[in-house]
């Protein structure tokens, strides 16, 4: 009602997880799709994972702007130690529970007996490593090391040792179904934080899995609310038919 309300008070208030064709570029795609997933999973469950990040995001833009002014002799080196403090004390927090989620992911991959484990590709920000990069980053007039430079890889894994890059040396079914194990994992994990099922969201997921896997995300629908999207009601069991309300959309 034209009543200015902080984004912050309202993330969280309704947990989901969505499956949808394009999650394959989690795997194919660029690190920064795979930084604002993670945000997207955290942010839901954890207020101090928000208000890390969203105090790590402001001090970034107001570290960088001040890069640029020293570069152009506009202002002092000195300057940078608030904002060196300030990106220290909320990446180290932001890189730690990222770190906690994927553990509890290859946890649930490990207990699942997947061959799938992800590697988390840290970039630690620290006084010693921002003493190594200062030259750098003042002829960028940029950051170059803290979480918002961080990544996650998908691999193969038998035996207990990595074998293959998804990325690189796997099959489009292969990374299809590495994303599908992450999503079911993430809502074992959003489940676990907040006491009760997430919200379910699965855009056009049936067409993209096979029989097998199609039955993987009908048991979740035993157990929470879902919302599906698809082109063709026939990929929905007779069986759940019965219990739905649909909408047709005609375009």
């Amino acid at each position: 009602n034209g009543v200015a309300k902080r984004m912050m008070d309202y993330v969280g208030n309704l947990a989901c997880v969505l499956f949808r064709p394009e999650d394959i570029d989690l795997v194919l795609g660029s690190p920064s799709l795979r930084r604002e997933y993670l945000n997207s999973v955290l942010e839901q469950v954890d207020r101090e994972y928000r208000r890390c990040f969203l105090s790590y995001r402001k001090g970034l833009r107001q570290r960088n702007k001040l890069l640029e002014r020293i570069r152009e002799g506009k202002a002092e080196k000195k300057q940078l130690l608030f904002w060196n403090e300030l990106l220290i004390k909320n990446g180290e927090v932001v890189s730690q529970k990222r770190g906690e989620f994927l553990e509890r992911v290859n946890a649930e991959f490990k207990k699942k007996k997947l061959e799938l484990f992800l590697v988390y590709d840290r970039s630690v920000i620290s006084p010693l490593r921002l003493e190594q990069y200062a030259a750098n980053e003042i002829w960028a007039g940029k950051t170059l090391v803290g979480p918002h430079r961080d990544d996650f890889a998908f691999f193969r894994q038998r035996q207990g040792k990595l074998k293959k890059d998804l990325s690189v040396f796997g099959s489009r079914g292969e990374q299809r179904m590495a994303v599908f194990n992450l999503k079911l994992a993430e809502e074992e994990f959003i489940e676990s934080a907040c006491g009760y099922p997430p919200l379910l969201l699965l855009d056009d997921i049936f067409s993209e899995l096979d029989h097998l896997n199609r039955g993987e995300v009908l048991r979740l629908l035993d157990k929470q609310q879902t919302i599906i999207t698809t082109s063709d009601e026939h990929l929905l069991p007779e069986r759940y038919k019965k219990k739905v309300d649909v909408i047709k959309l005609k375009g």
